[in-house]
């Protein structure tokens, strides 16, 4: 097929309004593409969501970010000054149900300053971003790429594609590049069930956020990143270990709620506390834990990015990494670089 031609003004679709889609599109739009996101959810964000409650915020899936790589750290620090992130100081520590060890921050931590949903609401500002719409099927023509949703609709024509979700939901629209959705759908991901929980009185628990062993739960944190110094009621989100989330995959969520609430209250050594709000969410692909170390994957040929957390690690970091590595992909193809 013919190997398609970049012009100045290329047009690309981008699958997936998490931080990798976002990211490659302020990237691409900085440097001249024309650029449309489509996303199934509700509003930007994926992983980086947060639940909006009469009880408040929940940030019920990524809950901290921290990086090593220069390039992210300049964006949180670009972040931080622009109040859209602000830095975590509270204390981190180890639980198993009978001892509890503080544990020293190697590293920064930020939360959004307004529930992590921040930090994509912030990629997300002004670019053509279409929520509820849910791709299903992409082909390729001698023109460019057709894409069609879930109700069978075309959405447009486009120069390029970017594919930014979870590897099997990738794999599943790279049926154009199979070779790409092999290497995709060789990639695991591991589930996570979550628990927003707000309770009457204050957990007497002086960590605010804590690594969790011997237990169905992995992670617990302090919504919004708490403060231990703090009276009244308390907000916690807690996270399933990937072990324990699998076996437990299609259970009710009322069981999952009831049984977290429970392990997390073993965990914490308190007594329990009946929640004046609970509600469990499924992440179906939440963790990698066999990553690619390629950045993102692409056929330049015909004009195909692949990016996402899984493509290099498994958080927020590598989510951002991918997406870089995405757009410059593209930008190559049309013969300049991101730098």
């Amino acid at each position: 097929m013919t190997c398609l031609l970049f012009a100045q003004q290329t047009s690309v679709a981008i699958i997936g309004a998490g931080l990798a889609g976002l990211i490659c599109a302020r990237t691409l739009v900085t440097h001249g593409f024309q650029v449309t996101v489509f996303d199934k959810g509700r509003r930007p964000g994926g992983r980086m969501s947060t639940r909006q409650t009469d009880v408040g915020l929940f940030d019920h899936g990524c809950q901290f970010l921290t990086g090593t790589d220069p390039s992210f750290l300049a964006a949180l620090d670009a972040w931080n000054k622009a109040n859209v992130v602000r830095i975590w100081d509270g204390r981190l520590a180890k639980l198993d149900g009978e001892n509890t060890a503080e544990v020293s921050l190697k590293a920064v931590r930020y939360i959004g300053a307004n529930g992590m949903q921040s930090v994509c609401w912030d990629l997300a500002h002004g670019l053509d971003v279409r929520s509820g719409v849910e791709i299903k099927s992409v082909q390729r023509t001698e023109t460019g790429w057709f894409l069609a949703d879930a109700d069978g609709r075309t959405q447009g024509l486009f120069d390029a594609i970017v594919v930014a979700t979870p590897p099997i939901q990738a794999a599943n629209l790279l049926q154009a590049a199979p070779h790409l959705a092999t290497i995709a759908r060789s990639v695991p991901m591991s589930p996570c069930w979550t628990v927003m929980a707000k309770f009457p009185q204050r957990i007497p628990l002086l960590a605010d956020a804590a690594v969790i062993r011997n237990s169905a739960l992995a992670w617990a944190a302090r919504s919004g990143g708490g403060s231990s110094g703090k009276d009244g009621d308390d907000s916690w989100v807690l996270q399933a270990s990937p072990e324990w989330s699998q076996q437990q995959l299609e259970e009710s969520k009322t069981m999952v709620e009831n049984a977290l609430l429970n392990s997390f209250f073993i965990a914490a050594g308190c007594a329990e506390q009946t929640p004046s709000y609970v509600a469990a969410h499924r992440w179906r692909y939440a963790l990698c834990s066999q990553p690619l170390t390629a950045g993102s994957l692409t056929d330049a040929a015909s004009g195909i990015a692949v990016c996402g957390d899984w493509c290099l690690g498994s958080n927020a970091e590598a989510a951002y990494l991918s997406g870089l590595a995405a757009a410059n992909a593209l930008l190559i193809r049309r013969g300049d670089s991101a730098g």
